[in-house]
Formats: C-alpha cells, sequence, structure tokens
C-alpha cells in the first residue's frame, strides 16, 4: 500500500505541483470504482495556496490508475484541463483587478453519473469565495468520456445526423421544468442553442440536463436538472455508449 500511494504522488506531481497531496481518498460512493482491466477510478484531493492573489484552492478530482496507459493518461488530461480552466481564469481576474485584501477561496468538486465500460460522465461544480464579494457563485462543466475513443463526447454525437436534437430537448426541458414548477424567468437560457445545453451527463437511464444559477432563473431559485429517459428519445438517437 506505501508503495502504490508512492507511485500514485510520483505520476501526478506535476498535475498538483505547490500542492500538498493527501492520501488517495475514495469516490463518492466509498469505494474505488472497478473499470475493465482492473482500472481504477478514484478519488484526488489535494490543496493549493497562493500568496498573491491570495488565494486557496480545494480540489477534488476523479482519476484512473492502471492501464492501458493510453486510456488512463487520456482520461486523465481531459479531467486535468477542466478542472484547471476555470481556476486559471479566476487567477487571472483576481491578478487584473489586484485584490489584496483577505483570501479567495476555490473548491472544486464533482458527481459521477456513469462509470462503466463504455462511458465516465462526471459533473464538476466550481464554488468560488471572493473576498471582496458580498456572496459566493459556482459554476459548472461536465467530461462525458468514452472509453473506446479515449475522448470527450460532444452532446451531439449521441443523436441521429440532421436530427433538430436541440430543439427536442428545448422542449423537453420546459415541459419538465414546468411539471417541477420550477419558476423560470428567462427563457433565453432555454432556447435551443448548443451554449444552454452544455452540461449535460448520462446514465443507465437518460440524459441529465443541468441549468446553471443564473441561467433561467435568479440565482435565489438556484440551479435546476431536468433528466429525459432515453425512451422518450428513440425516434433521434444513435447507438448509446451507456
Amino acid at each position: 500500500m506505501i508503495k502504490l500511494l508512492f507511485l500514485l504522488m510520483f505520476y501526478f506531481a506535476s498535475f498538483v505541483a505547490n500542492s500538498k497531496i493527501i492520501p488517495i481518498k475514495q469516490t463518492n460512493t466509498g469505494k474505488a470504482i472497478v473499470l475493465p482491466d482492473g482500472i481504477l477510478l478514484m478519488d484526488e484531493y489535494s490543496i493549493k495556496e497562493y500568496k498573491f492573489p491570495k488565494l486557496k484552492i480545494e480540489i477534488h478530482k476523479p482519476i484512473l490508475i492502471g492501464k492501458p496507459d493510453s486510456l488512463v493518461e487520456a482520461f486523465n488530461e481531459t479531467v486535468s484541463r477542466t478542472v484547471l480552466s476555470p481556476i486559471k481564469q479566476f487567477q487571472k481576474e483576481l491578478i487584473e483587478e489586484a485584490e489584496k485584501e483577505g483570501i479567495s477561496e476555490l473548491a472544486v468538486s464533482y458527481e459521477i453519473f456513469a462509470a462503466n465500460n463504455k462511458i465516465i460522465s462526471v459533473r464538476f461544480e466550481f464554488f468560488y469565495t471572493r473576498s471582496t464579494a458580498a456572496h459566493p457563485w459556482e459554476t459548472y462543466s461536465v467530461v462525458n468520456f468514452e472509453l473506446a475513443t479515449e475522448s470527450n463526447i460532444d452532446l451531439s454525437v449521441l443523436f441521429l445526423p440532421n436530427r433538430p436534437y436541440l430543439n427536442l430537448l428545448s422542449n423537453i426541458s420546459a415541459k419538465e421544468l414546468t411539471k417541477q414548477e420550477f419558476p423560470v424567468s428567462d427563457v433565453e437560457g432555454l432556447k435551443p442553442k448548443k451554449e444552454n445545453f452544455r452540461n449535460w451527463n448520462m446514465d443507465e437511464k437518460g440524459i441529465y440536463i443541468f441549468f446553471e444559477p443564473y441561467q433561467i432563473a435568479p440565482r435565489v431559485s438556484g440551479a435546476a436538472e431536468v433528466m429525459i429517459p432515453y425512451k422518450d428519445l428513440n425516434d433521434v438517437l444513435t447507438n448509446l455508449p451507456e
């Protein structure tokens, strides 16, 4: 076990430079998820602190451990890019505004929707606390990683070519939000645009569409989620990596 932890710390050193590595922690289920070929899906936790701008970053992210190397590296690099992009943007904003008072914080967490022999579907939450801001806020990103292609897949690949899938998702989402009695006040965020449906995940039941706070309603209303069963999309779906 000690040898394994040492190897893991060395392998991921490039991703967590200048951070304190906490011993590998289990995923949300309390156990590592075992994928084909004995590959393990586990949680990596790290803390980074910066003097300028004054910033503390706490990161939970899923990682793969095992072989084949190409699959493991492709997933871990995809996750790292997804996590680092908002972090770098936040740091850039703090530097540009030369914030020197107080400490800002950013916490990264995630939820796993599916992890099997075809797909790993993950939603990330980025929770920001800014020293000069009255209230915290959050943003979201997703990874839907197909094992066969060793790549992050686009929502469009789930649907047959030349089908207006965004119109369908928009209409179904609007009806479902009405059933939920969610107070939609900004229909612009529901229109059939790719950007409006960027936060999606999937499991064995269907496709989950996530609407961030402010996207379709004031922040006080919070985020909204719609689950669309595959059976409601039979006419437009292609082969699913489920």
